[in-house]
């Protein structure tokens, strides 16, 4: 499995054993981050009045209400997900290492989480590489964005290799 789902309900688990209501408020907090990170979107994106529409859209979303109620991993991915689209879009606003370093760290966990993030942070290393290719310093931001993402995803490659004698950085029990 990815690890840190599992990670994270391991810091809810009392004596061994997963508390339901640990795990429900665990969900409640991950929800009301990913309304604040939308929130933040938005706010970025000038959405102006209907910023608050996005946040009632995501804090109503059956979906993620349903899935909430549950023992998996759909609450944390949606987290991971606005956190790695706000990161991005303020990568796009003002191209910085830093940033782009912050990026590849929240693409990372959500690798970690879901690995079907692995082709979203493809697809966005293409994407940071044309929207920085006229920028002085594309490949220091480039390289900021690989490390983040290494930094995180590199410790479990070395778990895995370690075990299974090969370094797999997103799943151990395949699909």
């Amino acid at each position: 499995r990815p690890p840190l789902y599992p990670l994270l309900l391991s810091t809810v688990a009392l004596s061994g054993n997963l508390a339901p209501v640990g795990i429900g408020l665990l969900h409640l907090l991950l929800g009301v981050l990913t309304v604040a990170v939308v929130y933040l979107i938005a706010l970025r994106c000038r959405l102006k009045e209907f910023r608050w529409l996005a946040c009632l859209l995501v804090a109503c979303d059956p979906i993620l209400l349903n899935q909430s109620v549950q023992i998996m991993t759909e609450t944390l991915a949606a987290l991971l997900a606005a956190v790695a689209l706000w990161m991005l879009i303020r990568l796009g606003g003002h191209p910085r290492p830093r940033t782009a370093a912050a990026v590849g760290v929240a693409l990372a966990l959500a690798i970690l989480c879901r690995p079907v993030f692995l082709v979203w942070w493809i697809a966005c290393g293409c994407t940071v590489l044309w929207i920085c290719r006229r920028n002085p310093s594309r490949l220091q931001i480039s390289s900021a964005l690989l490390i983040g993402t290494l930094l995180v995803l590199t410790p479990w490659a070395i778990r895995n290799h370690h075990l299974f004698g090969r370094p797999k950085i997103t799943t151990t029990h395949g699909g």
